[in-house]
């Protein structure tokens, strides 16, 4: 068996792998046995399991990690899982050390670093030190998710913050979690979704609904579940006895008394045949069948085609009942059962193929910037990645003018790291009917315009006229077109700066407001300025630009995930240009992607947000450079919101962790852009003390720095003042004065 596995991966190898990564993984296989009466999924690596009535915890190899030794158990979450012994709830660490007393009768996990708790009849929250945080006052009170709880007093459900205030008021007789920006909730026989104001966004009309993942929710109407999208839409129907969230790219559903799992376009992808089940995490998903629980895992793609080759190579060599000896060994010898290995790998390949081209989303492809010099386009997509499409210039304007309606034909598709990669494909443009051709095998050069000019100043001078009724005075002028002098000499290091982390936003093409002067060039060069000048490795810096809201979601995701590896090592860099925008009701500020609405604050990412999130990790220190105003003000003057007429002064967010913020300006002023230099007022002095320095300034100094220049060159450029502030949590006491970039 050995030779075959060999053989496949020979096999593979020869085939084309430079494309998008693509992957439908199909069936599954039983990752730890049937044994356990009672269990919960996978979470930070255990999983509570009972047997003989007591719990304890296993890992993902099934090991017995924390012993059977409690009444009930729950799941870890953020390092502690709530655990039950002599009647009462407790807190463990993933040792199965005792972190907060058994003192509870009931006990949820942490989220958002609160957990709801139970004592007597009243529900209230508690902090990870076993703190009470919001007073015991519920009937019920469920998780924090996307910074607001459900809870539950008088028969009713509302919403409220972390701080207790009730955010959405009592009024409803079922309530969800938020997730993706909308919450379930039902009122009178109907269920709806809201948004985190409150408003209605999906009207009243299900049976039943659950909550938003991976961008669909599960709702019920006469009596069975389908799916829909965050505009309401349909996207597969009511079939099911029961449904579930998606998680992983699969959701366990119910037809005809048992459990199977579907994926997101419907398929029936692991057979119904359980009798309870759990959605799929980290890999493995909890399933039941007659008396016990296990676990299944799903089949990668490579083992799917080797059972497919294993099954028939077993097969084959079989002796026939009517075939002599000496032709069977003729037939079933070392060269042709590696040339049926072969076959049977083509074979499995290309039903493979067929199963998963069913799969494919092409709605979500967008069309990108045009490379005149190579003749390219670029075109982005979730689900294939970036294609890169030789288009001749005399068409670009009409593949531009009716992409909305070209065709994707001729799929074929090649594997590599265990999936499937686009090989092929076709873009038909009905409006000329030309055909323009994607194939990973024919290297193509794309390359975004980013023009820098560096001339010499150029000297213009006008001429003195003679004037008949009046004297004029003409002076000479000098114009200059070039790059800024911190664009240019940037300051060098060889020192290698490994425990700095940088996620650098910016945004200045926005597709409904107006764009963000230099945005781009501030984010690129500051980034060049944390590579060169203070040491970051490349790879440790993430620069987006014109970043939406999923992108801002993926970068703080991804920092948060490096931080947790780095064991309180690191340091964090946080940089925005872009527009901000206010909550006008709750003065709240928020950073807006380029697909959000300037008037509408929930499609914004909301600032405090991100201080909290980032503010939890393990970090020696998070840096924010935020070059935005939060007034509803323009970089260039104007307001975003045509109706708002008036700047709005927004509340400071509050810091948490070891934590200092620079932001360009102050109350309702104006972030405005330095046009002489090409880059934000505030970015630019930053990037000038870090060349003048290079890098060698403590956070004290360059705060100082900052302030004097962006004040009192604002007043010269603008007439106006810009302030930039800088605030440090107050833990830090006088700590951070000292701090440094490198």
């Amino acid at each position: 068996m050995k030779k075959i596995i060999k053989k496949i991966a020979i096999v593979i190898a020869l085939i084309n792998c430079f494309s998008p990564v693509l992957y439908s993984q199909n069936g599954y296989k039983l990752g730890i046995d049937y044994q356990f009466y009672q269990i919960w999924n996978f979470s930070e690596g255990l999983a509570a399991v009972e047997k003989d009535g007591k719990w304890g915890f296993i890992d993902k190899t099934g090991n017995l990690v924390i012993d059977y030794q409690f009444n009930d158990a729950g799941r870890f979450c953020e390092g502690l899982g709530n655990v039950k012994k002599n009647g009462k709830f407790g807190y463990i660490d993933k040792n199965g050390k005792l972190v907060i007393d058994y003192q509870f009768d009931g006990a949820w996990v942490f989220c958002e670093g609160l957990a709801p708790v139970k004592k007597g009849e009243k529900y209230g929250y508690i902090d990870k030190t076993g703190k009470l945080v919001i007073n015991y006052q519920f009937d019920e009170a469920w998780l924090f998710y996307e910074g607001l709880a459900y809870v539950k007093k008088n028969g009713s459900w509302g919403y409220i913050d972390k701080t207790g205030k009730l955010v959405i008021n009592y009024q409803f007789n079922e309530a969800r979690r938020f997730s993706e920006g909308l919450a379930a909730v039902k009122k009178g026989w109907k269920w709806c979704f809201i948004d985190k104001t409150g408003k209605l966004i999906i009207n009243y009309q299900f049976d039943d609904a659950g909550f938003f993942s991976e961008g669909l929710a599960y709702v019920k109407k006469n009596w069975k579940w389908g799916y829909i999208d965050k505009t309401g839409k349909l996207v597969i129907d009511y079939q099911f006895d029961e449904a579930n969230i998606f998680s992983e790219g699969l959701a366990y559903v119910k037809k005809n008394e048992k459990l199977g799992y579907i994926d997101k376009i419907g398929k029936l992808v692991i057979d119904y045949q359980f009798n309870e089940a759990r959605s799929f995490s980290e890999g493995l998903a909890a399933v039941k069948k007659g008396w016990k629980w296990g676990f299944i895992a799903r089949y990668t793609l490579i083992e799917r085609i080797k059972e497919y080759v294993e099954t028939g190579i077993l097969e084959w060599q079989k002796k026939g009942e009517f075939e002599k000896t000496a032709d069977y060994t003729l037939r079933v010898n070392e060269q042709a059962r590696n040339a049926k290995v072969e076959e049977l790998t083509t074979e499995a390949i290309a039903s493979l193929k067929k199963e998963y081209i069913l799969t494919i989303i092409t709605s979500d492809m967008v069309l990108k910037d045009y490379d005149a010099d190579n003749e390219v386009y670029l075109i982005s997509s979730e689900s294939l990645g970036n294609l890169t499409i030789p288009v001749p210039i005399a068409d670009a304007p009409s593949f531009k003018q009716n992409f909305a309606k070209v065709k994707f034909e001729d799929y074929d598709f090649s594997i590599a790291d265990n999936a499937f990669q686009l090989a092929r494909l076709t873009v038909n443009n009905p409006a000329n009917s030309k055909k323009y051709r994607y194939d990973s095998k024919e290297p193509v050069t794309y390359a975004a315009n980013n023009i820098i000019y560096n001339f010499s100043p150029i000297e213009v001078d006008i001429p003195k006229e003679k004037q008949k009724t009046q004297t004029a005075q003409v002076k000479s002028n000098t114009i200059t077109v070039g790059l800024a002098d911190v664009d240019v000499n940037i300051p060098s290091t060889t020192k290698i700066n490994n425990n700095f982390f940088a996620v650098i936003i910016a945004n200045e093409n926005y597709r409904r407001e107006a764009p963000v002067p230099f945005a781009i060039n501030d984010g690129r060069i500051f980034r060049e300025y944390c590579v060169n000048t203070l040491g970051i490795p490349k790879a440790q810096i993430h620069l987006i630009e014109n970043a939406t809201l999923n992108d801002l979601r993926h970068e703080i995701s991804w920092i948060s995930s490096v931080m947790k590896t780095q064991k309180g090592e690191a340091n964090i860099i946080f940089y925005y240009a872009g527009h901000g925008i206010p909550n006008e009701a709750t003065k709240k500020a928020y950073l807006l992607p380029t697909d959000g609405f300037s008037a509408d604050f929930t499609t914004g990412y909301a600032l405090e947000d991100i201080y909290v999130q980032l503010g939890k990790l393990p970090a020696q220190s998070i840096t924010y450079f935020i070059d935005a105003c939060f007034s509803g003000a323009k970089r260039e003057e104007g307001m975003l919101a045509s109706a708002r007429g008036v700047s709005i002064k927004v509340k400071e967010s509050s810091l948490i962790g070891n934590t200092v913020a620079f932001t360009a300006a102050s109350d309702e002023q104006t972030a405005y852009p330095y046009y002489e230099k090409g880059h934000g007022l505030f970015t630019y002095f930053l990037l000038k003390k870090l060349q003048e320095t290079k890098g060698e300034v403590t956070y004290e100094e360059l705060a100082n720095y900052i302030s004097d220049k962006v004040s009192k060159t604002s007043v010269i450029v603008n007439s106006k003042l810009q302030s930039p502030t800088m605030k440090a949590n107050s833990i830090l006491q006088d700590k951070w004065k000292n701090w440094m970039l490198k």
